[in-house]
């Protein structure tokens, strides 16, 4: 890692010298080490990685860094504010999304700049209205922070108009128990839509209370200690950070509370996700039964998955929304694949002895279609679907059909048509808006498939030797004349030829400008 300098002159004077200040997101940037620098090393608190949403803004002054504030979730238990807000534990958990901490705030010890401090509040507030909502899909009402009363008076918070609510209760959570720390904290909450808010609150639906007993066995188990290792390691999880999973865990799965109809649905639903991110070996119904129910869950959990009615469209919506908020942008890419899976009987859904791309040969296996999403943001799966061979829709398989409760109005599907429906999909929601989609040699190699994908997009597809030679004659049957052939042709083959055209240049001519 490079060496990490700051100039660390004297910055004196009124407020006036120095505007405008520069104030800029550094999340997932080049200025990001700056920044956990900075906090690091001149913060009282210190700095460790930060987890959930939260936005990091960098203040410099001529390109030299001065201030680094920085707004995460809010807190899940704090007396005075859930007073003052006066919410019932079901409205909070449906609307605690909307409120914010402001839990890092550092002004460089060597700047010494009056009503700098508020000022920056008031600047930082104003963007984390869209800022928020840009990044997170979620519109922020109000804003908490924690003020240690035995080194700070709060003075910046007030002269911000943030208004004093009392102290914190003294406790910490540590992991699924509330820990005695005896450090008060000043409270003090800004409101950036009060209205809003009250409106959210009242509108919250008010669910049936979940048995207590129930859903304290479900808690404790959502904190159990036994994370897949390879999953931290991969996500860059510390020790320290571990303690704070189960409260994440649980935090997001509540959003999919409308999803299910029963309590005891929803339990199953989140033991099944527990064990996906357990150190559970198979990753399947038995074993996850087995690690959190015992012998006496494995037929509770399979029935779940067989005969309980969940809305899984909305779930599905929920999800997507909740991705696209963090990763989509204009310059996306949508990706598509195939995936097979491995069976040893002939009973489970659409199991059929085909091609297996895990194996390379034909194999009894599973087999569905992918549709995935990335940016500079990141990465996630937008769409999934079983594919269901063409035997199974004859007669020796109805049966079987129906012992599956596979649909009775369902028709078969290439996976070539399905992956075509889920792109579509996706395209027509307007969530994942993107430039590009890419798909290996067994979508490439399909005319017809590239031929019907969105004509607003490029596709970047694997496409073999052979195939592709007999597609750049059949389209390009002479590169100087492509122009002028392509002015001979339907509107819909000239945008087909220009998209290949740039492809071309782009990756088989790279000389050509």
């Amino acid at each position: 890692m490079n060496r990490i300098s700051i100039d660390s002159r004297t910055v004196a004077g009124k407020l006036k010298d120095y505007l405008p200040l520069e104030i800029i997101i550094v999340n997932k940037t080049e200025l990001e080490p700056l920044w956990d620098y900075m906090v690091r090393n001149y913060h009282y608190l210190s700095y460790e990685k930060m987890i959930g949403p939260r936005i990091k803004y960098l203040v410099r002054y001529k390109g030299t860094p001065i201030a680094a504030l920085s707004y995460n979730r809010a807190s899940f238990k704090v007396a005075v504010r859930d007073a003052y807000i006066g919410w019932n534990p079901q409205q909070k958990k449906f609307c605690l999304k909307h409120v914010v901490n402001n839990n890092r705030f550092l002004i460089l010890p060597w700047v010494k700049v009056k009503n700098l401090a508020s000022y920056l509040l008031s600047r930082t507030l104003k963007m984390l209205q869209s800022d928020w909502l840009k990044h997170f899909g979620v519109e922020p009402h109000l804003v908490e922070t924690f003020v240690d009363a035995g080194k700070y008076r709060g003075t910046c918070y007030r002269a911000a108009n943030w208004l004093y609510l009392g102290e914190t209760s003294g406790f910490s959570k540590v992991g699924d128990t509330f820990v005695y720390h005896g450090q008060r904290k000043d409270v003090y909450i800004y409101a950036l839509d009060q209205k809003k808010l009250s409106r959210l609150i009242k509108s919250a639906p008010c669910h049936r209370t979940l048995n207590l007993k129930r859903e304290r066995v479900l808690n404790m188990m959502l904190h159990t200690p036994d994370w897949s290792p390879q999953i931290l390691e991969q996500a860059g999880i510390t020790a320290d950070e571990v303690l704070k999973l189960g409260d994440l865990l649980d935090e997001y799965l509540a959003i999919y509370q409308d999803c299910y109809y029963r309590s005891d649905q929803r339990k199953h639903g989140e033991t099944f996700v527990k064990g996906l991110l357990s150190d559970v070996e198979r990753k399947s119904i038995e074993p996850i039964a087995l690690e959190y129910d015992g012998p006496k869950g494995v037929r509770t959990l399979q029935i779940f998955f067989k005969d309980s009615p969940i809305d899984d469209e909305l779930m599905l919506k929920i999800y997507q929304q909740r991705l696209a908020s963090a990763i989509a942008h204009p310059q996306g890419m949508i990706n598509t694949d195939a995936s097979d899976f491995v069976k040893k009987g002939k009973y489970s859904v659409g199991v059929y002895r085909q091609y297996c791309g895990a194996l390379g040969k034909v194999e009894n296996c599973q087999s569905g279609v992918f549709v995935g999403y990335s940016s500079e943001r990141g990465y996630g799966l937008i769409n999934r679907i079983l594919y269901m061979p063409e035997a199974w829709f004859d007669d020796d398989h109805a049966d079987l059909r129906d012992d599956c409760k596979v649909p009775a109005k369902l028709q078969f599907k290439t996976k070539v048509e399905l992956a075509l429906e889920m792109i579509t999909q996706a395209a027509a929601s307007g969530l994942f808006p993107a430039r590009w989609i890419g798909c290996d040699s067994f979508f490439g190699r399909n005319k017809d498939f590239l031929a019907t994908l969105p004509e607003e997009y490029y596709y970047f597809a694997d496409i073999p030797e052979n195939y592709w030679y007999g597609l750049r004659c059949q389209l390009f049957p002479c590169l100087s004349t492509v122009v002028a052939a392509a002015s001979r042709k339907t509107q819909k083959r000239r945008a087909n030829r220009s998209r290949y055209l740039k492809l071309l240049r782009i990756k088989v001519f790279p000389g050509e400008k």
